[in-house]
């Protein structure tokens, strides 16, 4: 039995009208199911809806304006399950739409890196504090990996990322490991 689809809003008022037809092919492309393709026109909606009530235009979403977005969206709460902008955001700079984000400030230690990671947790994901904990762990266990002899933080890559979560979830499976 499949589970219920929810069908995308029929309009999209505001500054990204002319865009949920292309996001949509864009993510089908790209492999996303039905259900999480709708979510991210619900999103487009309301995001579009935001940007016409704030008197925005496109080209005025910065990372702050993102951020206020995104503070709203939260503290409105609604479905436990919360979509990212990401693949939005990601479509709208791939068609010019949208200026490729300002680099993020160099961090020099594993301990900035953490904090940031937990900000992001709590903020944007709005991660339970338990879970949070449980994460850092993991992050710093990965970070740990990450630090060259001399001390300084060498930052991984998605491969190092990915090796590090295959080689996690290989030694929880073993017989006798508790999780």
């Amino acid at each position: 039995m499949e589970g219920r689809v929810r069908k995308p809003p029929e309009q999209v008022d505001g500054p990204l009208w002319p865009h949920p037809e292309r996001i949509v092919a864009d993510l089908e492309a790209q492999g996303y199911a039905r259900n999480s393709v709708n979510a991210q026109v619900w999103l487009v909606a309301r995001l579009s809806r935001w940007l016409n009530s704030e008197g925005l235009a496109l080209r005025d979403l910065t990372a702050r304006e993102l951020d206020r977005f995104e503070k709203r969206r939260w503290e409105r709460g609604g479905s436990s399950r919360k979509t990212s902008l990401a693949p939005v955001l990601r479509y709208l700079r791939n068609a010019g739409e949208l200026p490729e984000p300002e680099k993020a400030p160099h961090i020099s230690s594993a301990e900035g890196l953490i904090q940031r990671y937990r900000d992001h947790l709590v903020v944007e994901r709005g991660v339970a504090r338990t879970t949070v904990v449980k994460y850092e762990h993991v992050a710093r266990l990965l970070l740990r990996r990450q630090t060259s002899t001399a001390g300084e933080l060498v930052l991984p890559d998605g491969k190092a990322v990915t090796e590090f979560a295959q080689m996690q979830r290989r030694s929880h499976q073993e017989p006798g490991c508790v999780a």
